[in-house]
């Protein structure tokens, strides 16, 4: 039986537009929305790049296609290393496609599976996912679906948050049915289940519980799907259980206390702020954590999550010798009295 993606793969070599200008390398998902692309671009000299393509506008109402435009648009506007960057709109009657940054990793999600990661890891990928939710924010824009999958990382270690597709200006009436819930349940921040009420701190919620997946190693409510996560929301009113958390330090204790506040004005009002609590400078100017500045702006390698972690301060060649040498006068002291002993 042919899967959707390889049916859709048919369909987009039948599309001039499309076959003439790419070549498909792979699919990379599909969702909603459609189908995103690995293609290599001829226009733009062989350069490998994402297309995402919306199925078909027979299969949506005009609210997900105008949302589909209004992506490409907003991410046409905004220029920032942690967001990623789009190119052409291709208009091609019956669907809509665009092109944008190809991004040479794997979703945070796909890494987290593989094991837990250290802190230092962890202050290197908050950092960086609140550069690009700060620089959102500050194009008066919020996200709405911020989570593991939607963060991506590119072989050398930068990351750049993706699909913007529920994004939305502040103030700016919805193009959707007000009792209608867009986005992920579990990342819903209460204000949104209660009130359908979205602000920055919405997105700062949601930063606090991928913070919360990153420390503990566990995906938050996984077991659950659609209406039971709802509901299980509504019914623990949206405590987060702290219980996975014992040994954590205390700077990242404070962090989550504060951006998963169910009462949004006591969160931190703005990405900045939650990035100097994280991984900044407190305010006598001391630095709070082991990372931090330049050192996190570094970004990470891809190889740091899968290669096994290892001792980053190993002994040199003149300590492994004082190291064995101590060893062997133990161990020879130790004997001499063992034997000593028994006469």
């Amino acid at each position: 039986m042919e899967t959707q993606g390889g049916a859709f793969i048919r369909h987009f070599q039948a599309q001039p537009l499309l076959a003439d200008r790419f070549k498909v390398l792979d699919m990379i998902g599909d969702g909603a929305m459609g189908f995103v692309y690995h293609v290599i671009d001829r226009l733009r000299g062989d350069r490998e790049v994402a297309l995402k393509v919306l199925a078909s506008d027979q299969a949506f109402d005009q609210a997900t296609f105008d949302r589909f435009l209004a992506e490409l648009r907003t991410c046409q506007t905004i220029r920032h290393p942690n967001l990623v960057e789009a190119y052409d709109l291709i208009e091609m009657g019956d669907t809509v496609a665009y092109t944008m940054e190809f991004v040479d990793g794997g979703s945070l999600q796909s890494l987290f599976v593989e094991r837990k990661m250290s802190y230092s890891q962890i202050d290197k990928i908050i950092y960086q996912v609140l550069c690009g939710v700060q620089a959102i924010h500050d194009r008066g824009i919020v996200h709405r679906d911020l989570k593991l999958e939607n963060v991506l990382i590119r072989s050398d270690g930068t990351i750049k948050i993706a699909d913007l597709g529920l994004m939305k200006k502040l103030g700016q009436r919805g193009d959707t049915n007000e009792n209608m819930l867009l986005g992920t349940p579990q990342y819903m921040p209460p204000e949104y289940v209660k009130y359908s009420e979205y602000s920055k701190a919405g997105d700062i919620y949601t930063c606090g519980l991928m913070l919360y997946e990153m420390l503990t190693g566990k995906r938050w409510l996984n077991h659950l799907k659609g209406q039971d996560v709802i509901n299980y929301l509504i019914k623990t009113r949206f405590h987060v259980s702290r219980a996975s958390l014992t040994g954590v330090p205390d700077k990242y204790l404070k962090a989550l206390s504060k951006a998963l506040d169910p009462n949004p004005e006591a969160r931190f009002q703005s990405a900045k702020e939650m990035q100097d609590a994280l991984c900044g400078r407190d305010r006598e100017g001391s630095k709070n954590g082991a990372d931090s500045g330049p050192e996190i702006k570094g970004g990470l390698a891809i190889q740091d999550f899968t290669l096994p972690l290892v001792n980053k301060n190993p002994l040199s060649p003149r300590q492994r010798f004082i190291m064995r040498t101590a060893l062997s006068l133990a161990l020879g002291i130790s004997l001499s009295i063992a034997l000593f002993s028994r006469f």
